[in-house]
């Protein structure tokens, strides 16, 4: 019997077998995919996938393969739609509520400035006023008051003793003391040569101190410390006379130390003395309203100021003591030199009346033509800027203007204001 070729559109196999009913694959063992391969046609689409099949074994999974995939895309789509329209909603929103969100990052935006609108009539009405003054105006009560106005210049200078001076009874009774605590008694000859140089050195220099001659005083101070050598022997001199009048010697190089210090602060304070009499002067004029002549001492009280404030004016040391020093005691010598230089004298504060000759300069500057002048331009133009409302250029301008105290109490005031612009 002749051999038919069959086709398996299964599992695509191909062979030769006799020609019967409910052929089995031979491959598959499929039978109902079992067809004759003259009755497939050329064209037919089992025919049309068999190279496909051969190269992609899952080529019969794919009609229910597109199945799921249609439905796959038509989720898709709905999901897609959906989200879209909520997206879109929420972008408007973000839209509206801050319209320069999709601007880059750091980039300048421009200042939304407060207007005139923020302002109220009353200081709508200061910003845009003027005070008119002129040099040849009554003096105001304001300006009366800074005028008249004193403070007090006490100087650093101390002309006092750190003791009071002693009498010749004193130092008679600290011998005697002396002479019974040490169970020593001094020849009545060597205790009379000690009163004499007290009387004749010591005695005087309290009385040149209470005249006011410093520096007399103090060499005279200097020269009572030269005492006598007891026995001519240093030695001795040193172990009794010099212990016995301990009390005596240090009281006295205080007050020697206490002098040196007011010798070194003379200069200084001779120009304290010297500020506090041009101050008083100053006032006398205030009172006479002779402008001219109140700035021109203005100016010379500063001058005097700022030569006060220069250390470079403090001495470093008293004057040099009497040629009778080297008759002391070498240790009272050394004392001597050590106090020759007293500490850094102190300068009265001048704090209180910089600040009252700043405020009586500015008030009598107001009423000098040649200074009120360029004061009043100043405050013209900053008036221009305002109209023009350039704000910063006004508050700028208007902070150079410091007298007269009418105008620059309105400045203050108009400076305020613009900062409320700015």
């Amino acid at each position: 019997m002749a051999l038919v070729r069959y086709v398996c559109t299964h599992c695509q196999h191909r062979f030769e077998a006799e020609e019967k009913e409910n052929l089995d694959c031979p491959n598959c063992l499929w039978s109902t995919s079992v067809k004759k391969e003259e009755d497939m046609k050329a064209g037919d689409e089992s025919l049309k996938s068999e190279s496909f099949g051969k190269i992609f074994p899952l080529a019969s999974l794919w009609p229910r393969l597109r199945f799921f995939l249609i439905i796959a895309a038509g989720l898709a789509l709905l999901v897609f739609f959906v989200f879209s329209g909520v997206f879109k909603k929420s972008a408007d929103k973000a839209v509206e509520i801050k319209p320069d969100s999709d601007k880059k990052e750091g980039a300048e935006q421009a200042p939304v400035l407060p207007g005139l609108s923020s302002l109220s009539e009353e200081e709508k009405a200061l910003l845009y006023g003027r005070v008119e003054i002129s040099a040849n105006r009554p003096v105001s009560e304001e300006e009366k008051k800074i005028l008249e106005q004193r403070v007090s210049i006490e100087t650093g200078l101390i002309e006092k003793l750190p003791s009071q001076a002693w009498t010749l009874e004193n130092f008679k009774q600290v011998i005697a003391e002396q002479e019974k605590f040490y169970k020593i008694t001094l020849p009545n000859s060597y205790k009379k040569k000690l009163e004499e140089v007290f009387r004749t050195h010591y005695l005087a220099a309290a009385e040149a101190f209470k005249a006011g001659e410093l520096l007399k005083a103090r060499d005279l101070w200097v020269e009572s410390l030269a005492l006598p050598i007891y026995g001519n022997d240093v030695a001795k001199h040193r172990g009794v006379v010099l212990t016995m009048l301990r009390v005596f010697i240090n009281d006295t190089l205080s007050k020697i130390g206490a002098v040196n210090g007011t010798l070194v602060e003379k200069d200084i304070r001779e120009k304290e003395e010297g500020l506090s009499r041009a101050y008083q002067e100053l006032g006398e004029i205030l009172k006479k309203q002779a402008w001219p002549a109140a700035f021109a001492k203005v100016q010379e009280v500063g001058k005097m100021m700022e030569g006060l404030s220069r250390p470079e004016l403090l001495r470093s040391s008293a004057p040099p003591y009497p040629a009778a020093i080297r008759d002391a005691d070498q240790g009272i010598q050394s004392t001597l030199f050590n106090i020759l230089t007293p500490p850094t004298p102190s300068v009265v504060d001048l704090t209180p009346i910089e600040k009252d000759i700043l405020a009586k300069k500015q008030v009598i500057q107001g009423f000098l033509p040649e200074n009120l002048a360029p004061v009043q331009k100043v405050y013209e133009e900053a008036l221009q800027l305002i109209r023009d409302k350039r704000w910063n250029e006004a508050a700028e301008k208007l902070k150079e203007i410091s007298y007269p105290p009418a105008l620059a109490k309105d400045a203050q005031e108009k400076i305020k204001i613009l900062q409320k612009l700015a």
